[in-house]
């Protein structure tokens, strides 16, 4: 099977557009920044840019560092993983990633309908209703290009007809084009089509179309990630940051577990977290990133290592690399999902080396998903990796 290349605008993206690989037994690895040498055993690589919020210089610079390592990985199918509410400078990056890989073809297919998030026209739409996000729209502000349509009606087809309308543009020197997709078929049928095309065509696309792809691969087993597992942990560390409004209705629910303990990081005194881990609670804390803050959440992931944590849980992008560097980890390596859009993987090195990480996109989950994620994280990585 070709490897495949992963690149994301942020650790919770890279993680949750390469676990449904993990789930069908590919060695797979998400690195928060651009290592010296890569694994030649990995299947799937993803590499986070942490590029969201930069200028397009610095971002499409972060994308560049990224791609420079697929030089060492070897040839490899690249995917440019983009938020699938088009959040960002996704144009820009995708852009720089299609000239790296000298594609004709950007094909932009943004749809993740397990989460709500579907395209019709072009158009998103959020739980059915249409948000006037379109992304003929980005690509014009961001590159001053068109970008063509392949619409709802000729997927509906078949992958024969998607084929069809991309190879009509693999004429120019570097086109654009948007696939809708209103339902987990219709990926299916995106997927088929661009199989049959080489490096020349780009996927420019969120989780929903990489978790289609991954569906694909014949599943596979090895067991080595899960014998590196830390067991035998009781308590869980809970840290969000995010003030999605999704996010604040799933910790809700936490806090209301008799289990949970709330932590107020710049009040905390040593020892305490420590305590609470040991006695099997849920240690919830919520980070602004104040410097008072970070050193303090150092200290207790600190606490957390010696105790033998179960499991750490992440809420929002930019939590999950913070919670990470002050960890000392710079890769993660991935086991599967605890639920669509829930990652599940290991802190590859650092203080928390070998214990079980679930993270979380802001957006993301149903209302019971940060409980649910906690119960699984409980329950032990083997259990939730044999229930894929």
């Amino acid at each position: 099977m070709l490897r495949q290349a992963i690149i994301a605008d942020d650790l919770t993206g890279a993680c949750d557009a390469a676990a449904p690989w993990a789930a069908r037994g590919l060695r797979t690895r998400a690195l928060l920044e651009a290592p010296s040498v890569v694994d030649p055993n990995d299947d799937v690589l993803a590499l986070a840019t942490h590029s969201r919020d930069l200028d397009p210089s610095a971002a499409v610079r972060s994308v560049g560092d990224a791609l420079a390592v697929l030089s060492a990985f070897g040839p490899c199918r690249v995917w440019k993983k983009i938020d699938s509410t088009l959040l960002g400078g996704f144009v820009w990056e995708a852009d720089a990633a299609a000239r790296w890989a000298q594609a004709r073809v950007a094909v932009v297919a943004p749809a993740f309908p397990a989460m709500g998030r579907t395209y019709v026209d072009g158009e998103l739409h959020r739980e059915g209703v249409a948000t006037g996000r379109r992304i003929a729209d980005c690509v014009r502000q961001q590159l001053g290009q068109p970008c063509r349509l392949v619409p709802l009606a000729t997927v509906r087809q078949g992958a024969a007809a998607v084929r069809a309308a991309i190879d009509a543009l693999r004429h120019g020197d570097r086109e654009w084009c948007a696939v809708d997709a209103a339902m987990e078929g219709d990926l299916d049928v995106v997927c088929e089509a661009l199989e049959d095309f080489s490096a020349d065509v780009l996927p420019v696309a969120s989780g929903g179309l990489l978790r289609a792809a991954a569906a694909r691969v014949p599943r596979r087993h090895d067991a080595a990630l899960l014998r590196a597992a830390r067991t035998g942990g009781r308590g869980l560390l809970v840290v969000y940051g995010s003030v999605q409004p999704r996010t604040q209705t799933q910790i809700a629910q936490l806090l209301a577990d008799p289990a949970t303990r709330t932590v107020d990081l710049q009040a905390l005194a040593p020892g305490v977290a420590a305590d609470y881990f040991r006695e099997g609670c849920i240690v919830a804390t919520r980070v602004a990133w104040t410097s008072g803050e970070t050193a303090a959440l150092g200290g207790m992931l600190a606490e957390a290592a010696r105790s033998g944590v179960a499991g750490v849980l992440a809420t929002g992008g930019d939590t999950a690399r913070r919670l990470c560097q002050a960890a000392g980890c710079t890769r993660l390596d991935l086991l599967g999902e605890v639920a669509p859009g829930l990652p599940l993987g290991l802190f590859g090195d650092g203080c928390l080396a070998g214990t079980p990480l679930v993270t979380k996109a802001g957006g993301f989950g149903d209302p019971a998903a940060v409980v649910r994620a906690c119960g699984d994280l409980r329950g032990g990585v083997r259990a939730v990796v044999a229930a894929q």
